[in-house]
Order: structure tokens, then sequence, then C-alpha cells
């Protein structure tokens, strides 16, 4: 019984590895897709009254702006679940009613998923770090940040199109800062933190060599 077991977990052990060296190799891509940024100011207080401290209760300024973006992506498949990828995202000309920018991110991201239906379809997820130029105009936001990179999609490989495949892709890039005084409408006030988000949605093609 226990040299059956064991036969069985080698045979299964074998044919994994066959299958994680099948999908060994790189791959590069290209999505366009809807995108929007928003930027939070918190701050403990009201912001009618740059004053007001220590009330225990936090005030947040929201400023939204959508756009449409486009994402290159490059990457190494290491074996059936992990893949390292390099992705940049160009997030549009986003413009509110606080500033306007052109946001690029350059990220290194671990990719983490799993083949299904004769490895024609892999859901996935992303997680890594990376650097954006957000090519702003305001005075007192800087405008190179350091990021959290993150997102999740599906890919599509079906077997008659030979290496060419589909991507569906939502992520995002955050950036945390802690106090500060920035101006704001004209208006300059001190700051618990800046919030920074930018996301976007793509759809787009994949090749594997």
């Amino acid at each position: 019984m226990k040299k059956m077991i064991f036969l069985l977990l080698l045979l299964v052990s074998q044919l994994f590895a066959e299958a994680s060296k099948e999908l060994e190799g790189w791959y590069v891509g290209a999505g366009f897709g809807r995108t929007y940024s928003l930027t939070t100011f918190m701050k403990d207080g009201t912001f009618s009254d740059d004053f007001v401290q220590g009330s225990g209760k936090f005030s947040m300024l929201n400023y939204l702006a959508y756009d449409f973006s486009y994402a290159l992506s490059a990457g190494y498949q290491l074996n059936k679940v992990i893949a390292v990828e390099f992705d940049v995202v160009d997030y549009g000309n986003l413009q509110d009613d606080l500033y306007s920018q052109m946001p690029v991110s350059a990220s290194i991201n671990a990719n983490l998923g799993y083949n299904f239906f004769e490895n024609q379809f892999r859901p996935f997820v992303l997680l890594g770090l990376g650097y954006m130029d957000t090519k702003g105009n305001h005075n007192s936001l800087s405008n190179n940040l350091f990021v959290l990179h993150s997102g999740y999609g599906m890919e599509v490989y079906p077997k008659d199109l030979k290496g060419f495949g589909f991507r569906f892709l939502a992520q995002s890039d955050l950036s945390f800062k802690g106090e500060g005084r920035y101006l704001i409408e004209s208006q300059n006030y001190q700051v618990d933190m800046l919030i920074r988000i930018y996301a976007s949605y793509t759809l787009g093609v994949l090749y594997k060599f």
C-alpha cells in the first residue's frame, strides 16, 4: 500500500513538473482601457477652519478624475503558478478641480495564478513595487512617487491561436504620505495624510514565446 502511494505521488509530481516546464517562457502584452485617479486629503478637524484640531473626527477632501489608459507588460513564466512581470501604465491626461497630471508608472511584480481547462484559462493576481512620474502642475504635490502596485485579472489562451491570448486586467498604483502642508484651492492646509490612487481597467492581448 505504501509503495502504491509513493508511486502515485511520484507520478503526480512528474506530471506537474512536465506541465510547468511546458508553460515556462517569456511573454509580452499590451492593453487599452479606462482609468481614474483619486487624490484624498485627510485631517483631524475641518477644512473650513484650519485651526480646529483634536476634534476626534477626520475630514476628507476628494478629487476624482477620469481618462483612458494603455498598458505594456513583459514577463517570464517560472512555473505553473509564478511569473515575474514588468508593467508600464500610462494613465492618460487626468484633470480635476485641484490640478492636471499625466501619470506614468513602471513596476516589477509577482504574477501569481493557475491554469485551468488545458491551460486555456488563467486567473491571476499582481503584487509589486514601482515608481511613478505624475507630470502634474501642482506646486505642493510631488511628481515623483514610490507606489504599491497591485491587480487581478484573467488570461485566455485559445489553443487555435498558438501562443496568442487575451487579458482582462484591473490594476492600481497606491501612494501614501504623512503630515504636510498643501495648497488646496487657494488655501494652505495642514494635512495628516495624503492618499493618491491611480487605477485602470484594461483589455489587451498577450503573446507567449
